[in-house]
């Protein structure tokens, strides 16, 4: 028998630019074995200005209150869930990133929650939660703690945020898995992928990114300089975002954006991971780095830096190298012309990122994987 699944979350998982498609994915793998119905609170206009009400504390104290993190938010949108699920019946819940969605949800319906970093991790990591106001700090981790502690498996995209459900929230290791997810594209069935057998100038080189100062654009920027100032004829192609206007050079091309949802536009973006030689993603704060398996995909060796939870998505020295400072590009330099100089080193990285595709990054281990969890939970 088919399980009855009830997706809690606050993306609509129908739509391709929830999560920026990692919801969609996870909707669509869920419902090759379940029938599965998406709860997604939607909050009145007279809620949603409740929640304004810490706008004049912010001003008075400097301090930024997250309204979708508080306890008021989290009531409304348990009493949505609740409403919505009355008179159904369900085999259990299935919350991605929907920690204050379901942290108050009365229901004797097993709970799965996902997500891929705990609200204590994202504390001063993210630009978002930073210079936070002790309110918001205390609700935050209140409802992330409820949330852990109610629900019956836990499910996390990698070991950094998996260690910090046990050890910030103080929860048994056995309910807790890791389930490394899949890019946020789906490649043409049969698609071939062909890259050269060595790495030799003209470079091109790929950065892709809606926010050029956080997945650290300056670093990609100046390193495709210097290594154009040391001889090595080098291109760069930033898509996601526009560059500030210091960052201008006839050798770097911005395409600042492209909608996914458009088969040409989507087809335009295969071609920019077909024709790069290496990703460059320079990031200085990265949860689960879905871009990176994108680049895997297309057995595109990737250059990203040791932070969050990449060191799971990311084989270091298998699908390309992890560098430990977001702004050292002379490192990016080093390792871009190490791999000019080897002709064994840049073939084997794209057939290790093609082989991590394959084996892990992908939708259909990350379905598998999950449809095991939910199994066990609700014998």
């Amino acid at each position: 028998m088919r399980l009855r699944i009830a997706f809690a979350t606050s993306n609509d998982p129908t739509n391709i630019r929830s999560w920026s498609g990692t919801s969609r994915h996870m909707y669509m793998g869920l419902k090759s074995f379940a029938d599965v119905e998406p709860i997604c609170p939607t909050l009145s206009r007279l809620q949603r200005l409740s929640l304004r009400r810490w706008k004049p504390v912010e001003i008075l104290t400097g301090k930024k209150f997250l309204p979708k993190h508080s306890i008021s938010y989290s009531l409304m949108c348990a009493r949505y869930i609740q409403r919505r699920l009355k008179g159904k019946k369900f085999d259990l819940i299935f919350a991605p990133a929907a920690s204050a969605e379901i942290a108050f949800l009365k229901t004797d319906l097993p709970l799965v929650y996902l997500s891929d970093a705990t609200f204590s991790l994202m504390i001063d990591y993210y630009e978002r939660f930073s210079n936070l106001s002790n309110s918001s700090i205390e609700q935050g981790n209140l409802i992330e703690e409820r949330t852990l502690s109610r629900a019956s498996r836990i499910i996390m995209s990698s070991r950094w945020a998996a260690e910090s459900v046990v050890n910030n929230y103080s929860i048994s290791p056995e309910k807790v898995s890791v389930m490394l997810f899949g890019p946020n594209i789906e490649i043409a069935s049969g698609k071939k992928i062909t890259r050269p057998k060595k790495l030799s100038p003209p470079i091109r080189l790929l950065f892709v990114g809606v926010d050029w100062s956080r997945k650290g654009g300056e670093t990609a920027c100046n390193a495709m300089k210097e290594l154009n100032n040391r001889g090595v004829e080098t291109y760069l192609t930033v898509c996601g975002c526009v560059p500030p206007s210091e960052f201008t050079d006839s050798r770097m091309k911005v395409i600042p954006f492209l909608d996914k949802s458009k088969p040409d536009e989507l087809e335009a973006f295969y071609r920019l991971f077909e024709e790069a030689h290496l990703f460059v993603l320079p990031t200085r704060a990265e949860c689960s780095g879905m871009v990176l398996g994108e680049a895997a995909a297309f057995g595109l060796p990737a250059l990203t830096t040791r932070t969050g939870g990449l060191e799971d998505a990311f084989l270091d020295g298998v699908s390309g190298f992890l560098i430990d400072s977001p702004d050292d590009y002379l490192e990016y330099v080093e390792k871009i012309i190490s791999l000019i100089k080897d002709d064994r080193m840049y073939p084997m990285l794209c057939q290790g990122a093609l082989n991590r595709s394959r084996d892990v990054l992908n939708w259909e281990t990350w379905t598998a994987g999950v449809r095991s969890v939910l199994a066990d939970t609700v014998l």
